[in-house]
């Protein structure tokens, strides 16, 4: 019982000490060139591959720039690794479930995602992948969400 209101008057105590103390200056950290790419290419790749199969109607302006996107990400991708053109396809097999029946395309958070991709402007998700393929450098997984 004593460690428990210990615990609790620390955490009451938090917002005080936040509050009495200078903000820390925010650092920002310029991503490696590559970096976020293996991430973006596996995620995209996919959205396009439901748009594609499962929703072909829907946001068609959004569904041309997902295709333009992946084309960019595939050619950088091929520019800047070592991968052959079979681990690609088996990338595009894993990742992003290219070639996967319908029904396990076309359901769950793939589908979501693509719908919520499907409400985001085409020129802010080529701006984007702009600023990914920007400088050649060795594509990795690192974070792209």
């Amino acid at each position: 019982m004593k460690v428990r209101s210990v615990w609790v008057a620390s955490i009451l105590s938090l917002p005080i000490v936040a509050a009495s103390t200078a903000p820390a200056p925010q650092v920002t950290r310029e991503a490696p060139p590559g970096e976020g790419v293996i991430c973006a290419w596996a995620i995209y790749s996919l959205i396009e591959e439901v748009g594609r199969r499962c929703a072909p109607e829907r946001f068609p302006e959004n569904q041309t720039e997902l295709r333009r996107t992946v084309q960019r990400l595939d050619d950088y991708v091929r520019a800047n690794s070592k991968l052959t053109p079979e681990e690609i396809a088996r990338f595009k097999t894993e990742q992003a479930n290219v070639g996967a029946p319908e029904a396990v395309l076309c359901q769950g958070d793939a589908l979501q995602m693509f719908e919520s991709l499907g409400q985001t402007n085409p020129v802010e998700l080529s701006r984007g992948i702009d600023a990914l393929v920007a400088r050649p450098g060795t594509p990795t997984w690192g974070t792209c969400l």
